[in-house]
């Protein structure tokens, strides 16, 4: 997989340990570990994040939810390949966990080659699918990806119309607080004059 950069987004979030939150000890189950997991990971502590998401899955191999969340922080970190391994390993015993579905999809269209990138749009259209069976109503975030996707591969209708559903369900004000779509709405939207040319 190949990298399109690596942006890390700054926290604000507390130190884990200033908010009471310690790390978890020996009688700790994998639910505590996942926690502090996301505890750390919040605060931008990847490093300390993984090691609790591992601990987690030491205790419980098929927790779902921390290997997804182990692939996060892998890909926040820039190593992919890793990431995806994660996401894969979880879609494997369960081929419908939106979580690792969706967050596979975006690695894929945000990181990926031509392949790769048509690979996440067909696993964000799946996700797409089987959120709304789960939970009516279509998810912005979802739509962000395969109007990314679309975009990259320079299908225009595709991205734009993906990217008008994604802001039309946000609205206004929360798609301007949202930098990721509201960056991405802003770029597809922003080229359609040259796409029509």
């Amino acid at each position: 997989m190949t990298a399109a950069g690596c942006a890390r987004v700054p926290y604000r979030v507390a130190i884990p340990e200033r908010e009471g939150v310690q790390p978890a000890g020996k009688s700790a189950t994998a639910a505590d570990h996942n926690k502090v997991g996301v505890t750390y990971e919040s605060a931008g502590q990847y490093e300390k994040a993984i090691r609790a998401y591992r601990k987690s899955l030491v205790l419980e191999p098929e927790n779902h939810v921390a290997r997804t969340n182990l692939g996060n922080v892998l890909g926040k970190l820039c190593h992919f390949d890793k990431a995806e391994e994660c996401y894969r390993d979880v879609l494997a015993k369960d081929p419908e966990n939106l979580a690792a579905m969706n967050n596979l999809a975006w690695l894929l269209v945000s990181t990926g080659d031509t392949r790769e990138c048509e690979e996440g749009i067909k696993f964000a259209g799946k996700c797409l699918s089987l959120a709304e069976k789960a939970a009516p109503g279509i998810r912005p975030s979802l739509l962000d990806t395969l109007a990314w996707g679309n975009y990259r591969l320079q299908r225009q209708s595709e991205a734009l119309r993906h990217a008008r559903l994604a802001a039309d369900l946000l609205g206004e004000e929360e798609l301007k607080n949202n930098p990721l779509i509201w960056g991405h709405y802003r770029t597809i939207v922003g080229i359609q004059g040259r796409w029509a040319q």
